[in-house]
């Protein structure tokens, strides 16, 4: 069940999440941080993080917007305070 889920269920979601990503600025909706962008930065990281087996982090890495998405948010002064404080292994990549 993982190894659908990592190549195909997960692929086929993001597939769909990026294409409803198509906000210039890399956000989900709008030109700054929402709560949309935390969401699916916790979610990414969750997974990137290979926290269940078999499952590659690859499975965010593989696309663009995401990974993009999770670049921009590290680099956030605020969450990247947050991520150093609460949990070390992030960033993730």
């Amino acid at each position: 069940m993982r190894k659908e889920l990592a190549e195909v269920k997960l692929p086929e979601k993001f597939t769909l999440l990026e294409a409803m990503m198509w906000n210039p600025s890399g956000y989900c909706v709008g030109s700054a941080i929402t709560l949309a962008d935390l969401f699916v930065y916790a979610l990414l990281n969750w997974l990137g993080m290979g926290v269940l087996d078999g499952v590659p982090p690859s499975v965010v890495l593989d696309f663009p917007k995401l990974k993009n998405l999770v670049e921009m948010l590290n680099a956030d002064p605020r969450i990247a305070s947050w991520n150093k404080a609460k949990n070390p292994k992030l960033p993730w990549f």
